[in-house]
């Protein structure tokens, strides 16, 4: 062959074999015809008679295990059947040829090559048995094998037949029905990329049916009819088939694998959009203003887990008497100071029962680091004004306030905030160079001979978004559309490509909440932005991280506006989320996993044993109650009849009245931690729009007296914990699509495309960001009126 066989595996026999005891058994070995066998395969069959197994070399793990599985289901059973005739004469050698029998640490010797003891047989011997065509079949072999029957025994001979002797087997050569002609065989290979170390880690999946963890490699083998090896202590796979076909379908299916690989390790950033109130087309910048100062706090919810302190974006607009920047119309000056200090003291108590229920998997993002905040102190200002100073340019109230009123005056002594690039009447652009030596150097009018030129300290500004068009405020709108826009496809595109190849449930949605902001610093917020430099600036350079708060409302008459914007409901579903660490097996470690539970009927409807954040958009509203984020979700789902699911189930019990439910962790295989009660309501929109409002419920779990029994029960106590509510809306059309990665096949891409999910010329994505904006922008009239 020329190829190395690299994989190998070992067959150990219930009998002990020597190589005179192997010979009378060679019938069976014709019956499985190794040699054939190895010939077709690839393979190197021998047996190590003083290890006592029989060892196969191939070229992949596949191919190996499979020959010993026929060699497991064909030989082995004919070799026991054979030895069972005489009971009482063992294949085990005495003791005084025990020392005889084999050289230690003989190595192992092929059955091709085993010495024949047998004398050369006589051609017209009455014995000889003449073997044509095929080798006998296993039925023909039992049955010449096993004890003849009553009816043969009583049955007279015509003539006399010559006394039994061992039968001789002629081994010349033999008639075929056919000629086999030898298949043409195609290689290729596989080379991973530089930057994996380790290749088996790309090879090694997630566990499938709750079993042990997916070996790519075989499972690329059985999909693709190829035999496929990983070189060791190397990053190239071999792969051989009888197809180039097969070939360029087990590369490409290798490539897919590695691309995923890397994805999966890949930090998913958020993606910021501004938006401007679409009835104001005046120019703005932005600001961001203490979470404790923005005057519609109270409609916030903010889990105690998100650091603090958190700000809000919120759009400073120029007076158009005098150019400079007024006071946001939605800063509360007379709220408190936040607190001077970023770094949140280390908790000695759980978390508190509050917030949205944590995902399996949440996207990783950089921790900030804690940041020491400073209050900046205004210097007094000799001139009395109405307002205070915004760096070098002055902020003022309205025209119409003629009086400096205790809001102005708090206004006044807040810290100075000046813009994040100045204007012609500011500094100079010299000023943001690096500072130059004092001593003067020699500027030589000539280029001196031996000498390169003389280095210059150059400045090149960002380039990552262009600069606002200066044709005026009216263009403020489509500069801000055009700009979100190019933002939301690129981050869709690249998840959606990300997520055609992965196997699971793909969510797409949409909620509302709020888009705060943590990891300021106080240069940063002494600074006004451009729109443009929320992502490149604030975020890439300067570690500035979005928080969307992920819960709509806490308050029941927010969601009963809500409630009243929409058509009726259509639909009411109720499930129970049950979070726990789970393990399959006791030398596993315990991952987090989800199960949702029907309370009408008991049984488990999924099982989600990994989520991943593919893609993640913040949409700010600028001077609106509400925001929104675009989120894609990509769940790995398991079954749910294995153990430990099954075996909880059991001990589960739901009151259908009170909706109370009790429980029993499965000791060193499962343990809740959380349990959620969800109402789910869903409405219809325009086609194919769906809004879903649900209320969710974190139960209090109390544990149960065993009253001697030695059974802990846990109470799920339904309708005394702390609730929230969401919104959200889902593009119906794209539910089709997304079922085709539920069964998706290891190392394939699903065979919808961008278009089907994005439309033609992204129309499908323009409805989605429409409907969201225009259920927003209702939500504020609502609130406003």
């Amino acid at each position: 062959m020329g190829e190395k066989l690299v994989a190998s595996h070992n067959i150990f026999p219930l009998v002990y074999l020597t190589e005179d005891d192997l010979l009378p058994y060679e019938q069976a070995f014709e019956y499985v015809r190794f040699v054939t066998l190895m010939e077709q395969t690839n393979t190197k069959i021998s047996f190590n008679y003083n290890k006592q197994y029989f060892h196969i070399k191939g070229r992949s793990q596949g191919t190996c295990e499979t020959v010993g599985d026929r060699i497991v289901k064909k030989f082995l059973p004919v070799l026991n059947s054979m030895l069972v005739q005489d009971p009482f004469k063992s294949t085990y050698n005495s003791i005084e040829r025990e020392s005889s029998l084999v050289e230690p640490n003989s190595p192992s010797t092929p059955l091709s090559a085993t010495p024949s003891a047998t004398p050369p047989s006589n051609l017209t011997s009455p014995n000889l048995v003449r073997l044509s065509g095929r080798p006998p079949s296993l039925a023909d072999i039992t049955k010449t094998a096993s004890p003849t029957s009553p009816a043969e025994s009583t049955a007279p001979s015509p003539s006399p037949s010559p006394p039994p002797g061992p039968a001789q087997y002629y081994r010349g050569e033999t008639e075929s029905e056919g000629e086999s002609e030898e298949e043409d065989e195609f290689s290729g290979q596989f080379v991973f990329a530089k930057n994996i170390s380790r290749p088996k880690d790309v090879l090694t999946g997630p566990p499938l049916s709750n079993k042990q963890q997916t070996d790519y490699l075989k499972a690329i083998e059985e999909a693709t009819g190829t035999e496929c090896a990983l070189i060791p202590k190397s990053n190239i796979v071999n792969i051989t088939g009888y197809s180039q076909e097969a070939i360029d379908d087990a590369i490409a299916r290798f490539k897919q694998l590695q691309s995923l690989y890397k994805r999966r390790n890949k930090k998913t950033a958020p993606v910021p959009c501004i938006s401007p109130s679409p009835e104001d087309n005046r120019s703005f910048m932005l600001f961001f203003a203490p979470m404790e100062q923005y005057r519609y706090r109270n409609m916030v919810f903010m889990a105690p887990e998100i650091p603090r302190p958190l700000y809000t974006l919120l759009p400073v607009f120029m007076d158009p008497a005098t150019g400079k920047p007024m006071k946001p119309a939605d800063l509360d000056v007379a709220a408190p100071s936040p607190p001077p200090s970023r770094q949140q003291p280390p908790r000695s108590s759980p978390p508190s029962n509050y917030g949205p229920p944590s995902r399996v998997q949440q996207p990783n993002r950089p921790s900030p680091p804690p940041v020491q905040v400073r209050q900046v102190v205004p210097p007094p200002s000799q001139n009395s004004m109405p307002a205070a100073s915004w760096g070098s340019q002055a902020v003022i109230q309205p025209q119409r306030q003629t009086a400096i009123t205790p809001e102005a005056e708090q206004w006044k002594n807040r810290q100075q905030i000046v813009p994040a690039q100045p204007h012609a009447s500011s500094a100079p652009v010299e000023d943001d160079f690096p500072s130059l030596p004092t001593t003067q150097a020699k500027k030589p009018s000539v280029k001196a001979p031996g000498k390169g030129m003389q280095r210059r300290v150059m400045r090149i500004s960002s380039q990552k978004a262009p600069p606002p068009s200066p044709s005026g405020p009216s263009n403020v709108q489509s500069l801000c559309r055009d700009y979100n826009f190019h933002n939301v496809k690129l981050a869709l595109t690249e998840g959606l490509e990300h997520v055609r190849g992965l196997r699971g449930d793909i969510r797409l949605g949409a909620k509302l909440g709020k888009v705060l902001w943590n990891n300021v610093s106080p240069e940063m917020q002494k600074k006004m932005w451009k729109f443009q430099d929320i992502k490149d600036l604030a975020m890439r350079e300067n570690k500035v991280m979005p928080v969307f708060n992920n819960v709509t409302t806490k308050d029941g008459n927010v969601i009963d506006v809500i409630y009243s914007l929409f058509p009726d409901n259509y639909s009411k579903t109720a499930c129970y989320e049950i979070h726990a660490m789970a393990r399959n097996q006791p030398t596993l470690e315990y991952q987090p996993i989800i199960m949702t539970v029907n309370p009408g009927a008991v049984g488990l409807q999924k099982v989600i044993l990994r989520q991943d954040r593919v893609s993640e958009i913040d949409w700010v509203s600028l001077g609106w109650k509400f925001d929104f984020q675009m989120y894609m979700n990509a769940e790995l789902l398991g079954r749910t009849d294995v153990k430990p699911y099954s075996t909880f189930v059991k001990k589960l019990s739901i009151n259908t009245h009170t909706c109370q439910m009790t429980y029993e962790d499965v000791p060193n295989f499962l343990k809740v931690t959380n349990v959620f009660y969800k109402e789910t309501t869903k409405h219809r929109l325009h086609f194919p729009f769906v809004v879903e409002i649900s209320r969710t419920e974190r139960l209090p779990l109390i544990p149960q007296s065993s009253m001697g029994y030695g059974v802990d029960k846990i109470l799920a106590d339904t309708g005394n914990g702390d609730s929230w509510y969401d919104c959200e809306v889902f593009y119906t059309s794209h539910n089709q699509p997304f079922k085709e990665n539920l069964d998706l096949s290891v190392g394939k891409v699903a065979s919808w495309t961008l278009k089907d999910i994005l439309g033609e010329d992204e129309q499908y994505l323009v409805d989605y960001i429409q409907c969201m904006v225009y259920i927003t922008n209702n939500l504020q009239k609502a609130f406003s009126s």
